[in-house]
């Protein structure tokens, strides 16, 4: 896990144990660092490509990428609740048959 801007990047282990034919390890967080994408779409993509590219378009092990992108608080729609006592409260009961439903 890294940021990447303001991105947050999670990976399974078969991203960054990727291998080129040569051997080398998937250098993530320095491929990331180079790119730039708009949206997590885009640099989920742009990882996709470059992940192919390093292996030869061959992946040995199951790879995932999440790219979460962090917003603002000011955009953020925080619905007004208003909580109400509720007084009413039931006896859970671990024998016998089940109590009769609420009118």
């Amino acid at each position: 896990m890294f940021e990447a801007g303001d991105m947050l990047v999670l990976y399974t282990d078969g991203v960054i144990e990727a291998r080129s034919p040569t051997g080398d390890f998937y250098p993530l967080a320095e491929r990331v660092a180079s790119l730039r994408a708009s949206c997590p779409d885009a640099l989920l993509d742009q990882i996709h490509r470059d992940l192919l590219a390093h292996t030869g378009r061959r992946l040995d092990d199951d790879a995932a990428l999440l790219a979460i992108e962090r917003t603002p608080s000011h955009h953020l729609h925080r619905p007004h609740a208003t909580a109400r006592p509720h007084y009413a409260h039931r006896q859970l009961r671990t024998t016998g048959p089940p109590p009769p439903p609420d009118p």
